[in-house]
């Protein structure tokens, strides 16, 4: 009964990589470039069918693999290494970019910075963090003039000062 089980599960599995294989081809057709992630996975499982396939046909007893049995393992291992490599290097030039996107600040994020050491430098750390919690920061990125009011609404005329450092500090940055 194993026998059988294991024989029916290998048979699924050979049925089921074949499918997907299919199916990653036709989306590999579908790509508009070679650099896709269709065209990829397509590489990726033309790979592994091309190593697998002939593994699973000798274990269902389609085919003999004796005599090159080590050679293909080896091979396979080969290719495998080789396909990570050229997956890996071809990503490089993006995660260059991603580093330098990552350097370079965007408005959002000087403002915000300017803001904290502003209050920092106004209030001190803890009194920054109390401020922050009752009058958020991110609204003054969207809405500067409505921000602005509710620091005077808990100020009063002292947010002219808060304001007024956070310009400066701001100027600064920029």
């Amino acid at each position: 009964m194993s026998e059988l089980a294991i024989q029916i599960g290998e048979t699924i599995s050979f049925i089921l990589i074949l499918l997907s294989f299919a199916i990653l081809t036709s989306l590999a057709f579908k790509a508009k470039s070679i650099r896709s992630l269709q065209f990829q996975l397509f590489l990726f499982a033309l790979i592994l069918v091309i190593s697998e396939v002939p593994l699973m046909l000798e274990s269902l007893g389609f085919l003999s693999l004796e005599p090159i049995k080590t050679t293909w393992l080896s091979s396979t291992y080969y290719i495998y290494g080789y396909t990570f490599w050229i997956h890996t290097l071809s990503h490089i030039p993006i995660l260059k970019e991603m580093k330098k996107m990552s350097k370079e600040k965007n408005f959002e994020t000087i403002f915000l910075e300017a803001i904290e050491e502003a209050l920092i430098s106004v209030f001190g750390k803890e009194a920054y963090k109390a401020v922050n919690f009752y009058v958020d920061p991110h609204i003054a990125v969207n809405d500067p003039d409505n921000y602005a009011n509710k620091l005077e609404k808990m100020f009063l005329d002292g947010a002219k000062v808060i304001i007024d450092r956070i310009i400066d500090t701001l100027c600064k940055f920029m």
